[in-house]
């Protein structure tokens, strides 16, 4: 559960990565 949770969060957060101008890598 908590693993699905997570990633289904970092989807998001890849998301939102993409939207940045800067990305994390």
């Amino acid at each position: 559960m908590v693993f699905s949770h997570q990633k289904k969060n970092k989807k998001k957060r890849s998301v939102s990565e993409s939207k940045a101008p800067t990305p994390t890598l």
